[in-house]
């Protein structure tokens, strides 16, 4: 920064200013300090300013199936919010494994994340969010203790899905679990009861 503003003749509190977007400086300043900054190769160091301001205007995203398309609607939602408020998305894959989705979230708490939104997760333990130390964790798809969640009511779509398919005419229907998957137990029961009210036998 300050070769830029001896590069510039400005001082380093206007280079400052102008790596900051601050209104405070002329169109003509600014376009200086910008010129100057380009030609040296000059970037803001992200890290200290974090350091320096207390936030990062960047969130952490644990992504735990890359193949699963409605995570990666997910993220493209998540993308257009982040962009329209000022921050950037940090993505990690954790590939359903809980130990590397627990190192993603220490890793992201050491990064100093503004917060942390978690794709799926698929990790058993109760304390995941606390990996985070502090930093504000919003699970998407499966509830985590310590952490705000959006989840889908799957006992619900259970029962809708099993109905559906009685109101149909169907008597034999048989429900193909998905084992320890997020929301596979809701749905799972959503069925059972549903089965159970029409006199059928789940299967």
């Amino acid at each position: 920064m300050q070769d830029v503003a001896n590069e510039a003749g400005v001082s380093r509190a206007l280079v400052s200013l102008v790596m900051r977007d601050s209104p405070k400086v002329s169109d003509q300043r600014r376009a200086l300090v910008r010129q100057t900054a380009d030609r040296l190769g000059y970037r803001p160091n992200a890290a200290a300013r974090s350091l320096a301001q207390n936030h990062s205007n960047t969130i952490g995203v644990i992504l735990n199936d890359l193949h699963n398309p409605f995570f990666a609607d997910a993220v493209d939602g998540l993308q257009a919010e982040a962009d329209r408020h000022g921050f950037r998305l940090m993505l990690m894959a954790a590939y359903l494994d809980p130990d590397i989705e627990r190192a993603a979230m220490a890793s992201f708490a050491e990064h100093r994340m503004d917060a942390v939104v978690v794709l799926g997760s698929n990790d058993p333990a109760p304390d995941l969010a606390h990996a985070g130390g502090g930093i504000p964790v919003v699970s998407i798809g499966r509830a985590i203790e310590g952490a705000d969640a959006v989840v889908n009511d799957d006992e619900r779509g259970g029962e809708l899905a099993t109905q559906h398919l009685i109101d149909l005419g169907h008597e034999l229907i048989v429900h193909i679990d998905g084992g320890t998957g997020a929301g596979a137990s809701a749905r799972r029961r959503g069925y059972i009861s549903v089965m159970s009210a029409n006199g059928s036998r789940p299967r």
